[in-house]
């Protein structure tokens, strides 16, 4: 079976963001970081400088997830959920789940966590389980460990085949057969939900009905909306830009591998495994800035308002996005293995 990317066109929603961190005007845009001791960090970033608003302690990984919804932040550390006041930092419940969590999302009022063995919903305000969605009870496979997103009104989750699920209830809502269990990007625009895979890229509806398909010559594995289209990396073949309909737009084919992609007004910032930092113009792809010595493993990559934030190697970078130049640089007391920017 041939193997690509899938789209799913989709509600506007904003998964894993639905609210605005407090900020205060001197502080500047905040963002979350978590390192590998389970300290999450609220960042104030200055022009200049970076500053921590608050710390709060959860379960020490390897990976730590962030999502929001309403007034609670929501951590996915190790086997446990945990809530935070995002004003204060406190953890105001704490949640056990099935195994590891790998990625969150939310949507629907509610906390989606995804880890090795399971999908499991919880209501933000006390942590409560409203679902689980046990793969390995429920005889579910091929599953892949990219971002779930939250699409009208379901939780989709990437792998072969991509599985739908009812955001309220975790009822089975829809699958669509891929060939490929190891798609790696899932991200929502307002006009649908771009999922990475291999050797293509396929637009389907929110109930996963195909619409139009286009082949790639890599595998897709990075997907970001912009304000000009949809722009997705390639492995080793750069970057690429898509309209929702599937129609193809620039392409840059640097020969790069991406570990993470981001977005701000007019621009598209990749983070490569090389160890650099790249900005492009959205709509024709010119490159506009190359930032040298990002330590790798790239741990997160995100713009919070004026200032791109980078998570990678032992540090948290604050570019320009207008020019890539260092505007601060902070290391946690451990390394960072996590970060949002909202």
């Amino acid at each position: 079976m041939r193997t690509f990317v899938a789209l799913f066109l989709a509600l506007p929603v904003l998964a894993g963001c639905d609210f605005l961190l407090p900020d205060d005007d001197d502080a500047g845009d905040p963002g979350l970081v978590g390192d590998a001791n389970g300290t999450v960090y609220r960042l104030a970033a200055g022009i200049d400088s970076v500053s921590i608003d608050w710390t709060a302690d959860v379960a020490a990984a390897d990976t730590i997830s962030f999502a929001s919804v309403g007034d609670t932040i929501v951590v996915g550390a190790g086997a446990e959920v945990t809530g935070l006041d995002p004003t204060t930092g406190e953890n105001l419940w704490s949640s056990a789940v099935v195994d590891q969590v790998v990625a969150m999302t939310s949507g629907g009022g509610l906390a989606y966590a995804l880890s090795f063995t399971a999908l499991t919903a919880l209501d933000p305000a006390d942590g409560a389980v409203v679902w689980t969605q046990d793969f390995t009870v429920e005889g579910i496979t091929g599953v892949s460990f990219a971002e779930p997103v939250f699409a009208g009104g379901g939780v989709i989750l990437g792998g072969d085949p991509v599985r739908r699920f009812d955001g309220a209830t975790g009822a089975p809502d829809g699958t669509y057969a891929t060939g490929d269990t190891e798609m790696l990007g899932l991200a929502v625009d307002g006009g649908g939900v771009f999922v990475g895979g291999r050797s293509g890229i396929a637009g389907l509806s929110s109930g996963l009905v195909e619409a139009w398909l286009r082949d790639t010559v890599e595998d897709v594995d990075r997907i970001v909306p912009t304000d000009a289209g949809i722009v997705y990396s390639q492995v080793g073949a750069g970057l690429s830009l898509i309209s929702a309909d599937g129609s193809p737009g620039w392409s840059d084919d640097d020969g790069s591998v991406y570990d993470a992609l981001a977005a701000s007004e007019g621009l598209v910032i990749g983070a490569r495994l090389q160890g650099t930092v790249h900005g492009w113009g959205s709509s024709d792809g010119t490159q506009a800035w190359v930032t040298p010595d990002a330590a790798s493993p790239v741990r997160g990559l995100g713009v919070s308002g004026a200032t791109v934030l980078y998570a990678g190697g032992t540090f948290v970078r604050g570019l320009n996005p207008s020019d890539g130049s260092l505007l601060w640089e902070w290391s946690p007391a451990a390394n960072p293995v996590g970060l949002a920017a909202f």
